[in-house]
């Protein structure tokens, strides 16, 4: 006898006994599962060989891809726009509303206050793409291999720990390197970031809750893209935490790179006052490579047949 079929999208799985469908991820009840005590009903298996709505190609890859790129410079242009040309009522009432969690004195003086808020909110912005483009990547990975509300949480950890790693580099980085004209709130204190965040912990707070939205997206868009055949879903084999190192150290160490590049490139003066165009360049790379590798051709060995490799993406 088959493999089970799935009581929801009546797809056949690749597993004898599945926990749960690898296509639309829910609890798995075959069809021919019967009442204990009743004739079990022959059901005719789906076949996996014909065409399969929403089915991965490269056009739809690639499309979904460009999509998530364009997405993550929309948000960065946005709160660039609101970084650059608040809203007065909208900026002071989140400015209120971190000041006012503060937890530790002494505090910084008002000028170092507000000039460790500007960049905190820099820092905030550059964080989103990479963020976006980790959760992506690590989405496409995981899908059909665990339950997506639970790849979901973990894209969510992922993201929290990009942001905290991103904040305490760029943020010393912009101390050590001298990115401004004028650093008396940051020069020589690599760690004024994670200082920020003690002092105030509703940063935390909308860190916390960022990174939960870029975690949505990113699998959001991953669902898009992987509509994997069942070739593709029996060759997903690979393990969370090796997954998040891969994915969340390629997200970091790109954007890292990205701004020792503008270092170099842009010279002395005011580096981040120029323009925001960059800011979402190096998360762009990211998830273009994750695209390639998604794309590329799975190695397949039926039984009896010599090893050859499928078209299906991988």
């Amino acid at each position: 006898m088959g493999n089970p079929t799935c009581a929801h999208c009546r797809r056949q799985s690749y597993s004898a006994s599945p926990l749960f469908c690898p296509f639309c991820n829910r609890p798995f009840v075959a069809l021919n599962e019967a009442p204990s005590g009743a004739t079990p009903q022959a059901v005719t298996p789906v076949r996996q060989s014909g065409g399969l709505a929403g089915r991965t190609t490269p056009s739809r890859a690639i499309g979904v891809t460009t999509g998530v790129g364009v997405l993550m410079a929309l948000i960065v242009l946005l709160l660039w726009w609101q970084l650059t040309r608040p809203n007065p009522q909208l900026d002071a009432w989140f400015f209120r509303l971190i000041y006012t969690s503060h937890a530790f004195s002494p505090l910084p003086t008002q000028p170092v206050l507000f000039l460790r808020y500007a960049f905190t909110m820099f820092l905030l912005l550059s964080c989103v793409p990479p963020v976006i483009a980790g959760a992506y990547w690590y989405a496409m990975r995981r899908l059909y291999q665990e339950f997506a509300p639970r790849i979901w949480l973990q894209t969510w950890v992922l993201a929290v720990v990009i942001f905290g790693m991103l904040f305490l580099l760029l943020g010393g980085e912009i101390s050590l390197l001298h990115h401004v004209a004028v650093t008396p709130a940051v020069d020589h204190q690599p760690f004024w970031a994670l200082e920020m965040i003690a002092y105030f912990p509703g940063l935390l707070v909308v860190i916390v809750l960022v990174a939960g939205a870029c975690a949505g997206l990113g699998l959001l868009g991953a669902r898009f893209f992987a509509r994997w055949p069942l070739e593709r879903v029996k060759q997903l084999h690979s393990r969370p935490f090796n997954d998040a190192l891969l994915t969340g150290g390629a997200s970091i160490l790109a954007v890292f790179i990205q701004f020792l590049c503008f270092e170099w490139l842009d010279g002395a003066g005011e580096r981040f006052s120029a323009d925001y165009w960059w800011v979402p360049l190096g998360s762009a790379f990211v998830v273009a490579v994750a695209c390639w590798l998604a794309l590329r051709p799975v190695v397949t060995h039926p039984p009896g047949a010599p090893m050859a490799a499928s078209h299906e993406p991988r």
